[in-house]
């Protein structure tokens, strides 16, 4: 059996979290109803993404989303990186590793690329927005602030509970 191992892909090169600055691009195609992506400069990779460098074949990939020429924000997609039988990297995607660390050398960071690749319409996460059959994007959050406020904020809940579980034990440990 196959397994589909996948990866978190927010962090960019130079952007680090500021994942509102992100540059990495999802253009809608009316015609095909496909996102095609884009990473616009080197500076702008995902980058020390746990797992791209060597095992991800699948991964989710936050970029902002442009609907003809206009910017909805970031939003997420599912993104394919790997062929499911060989593991090589699928056309238009580039991952590598991104070397030795410090530390932790058995984790496995990675980087990931996009150059012209497309994915079907069904691949983006629409929980709070959708593009219609017409090519008209529309979600019940009208200010894109407080739909990025929306999509963070499972993230920065999570990343609250990380840092209080890593308070929690040192104290434990002392």
């Amino acid at each position: 059996a196959y397994k589909v191992y996948g990866c978190f892909g927010l962090t960019e090169l130079v952007h680090g979290s500021n994942v509102n600055g992100l540059k990495t691009r999802a253009d809608f195609d009316s015609k095909t109803r496909e996102f095609v992506l884009n990473t616009p400069n080197e500076t702008d990779m995902k980058y020390w993404i746990g797992g791209a460098g060597k095992q991800c074949s699948m991964s989710v990939i936050w970029a902002q989303l442009y609907v003809d020429g206009k910017n909805h924000g970031v939003h997420a997609f599912i993104v394919p990186l790997r062929n499911r039988k060989t593991h090589d990297p699928l056309p238009g995607v580039t991952v590598g590793d991104c070397g030795e660390k410090t530390g932790a050398n058995g984790v496995d960071n990675g980087f990931i690329m996009l150059k012209n690749y497309r994915i079907p319409y069904d691949y983006l996460l629409d929980r709070f927005s959708t593009i219609d059959e017409a090519g008209a994007y529309q979600s019940p959050i009208k200010s894109k602030a407080k739909r990025f406020a929306t999509f963070m904020n499972g993230l920065s809940l999570g990343r609250a509970i990380i840092s209080y579980m890593g308070i929690f034990g040192a104290k434990q440990a002392f």
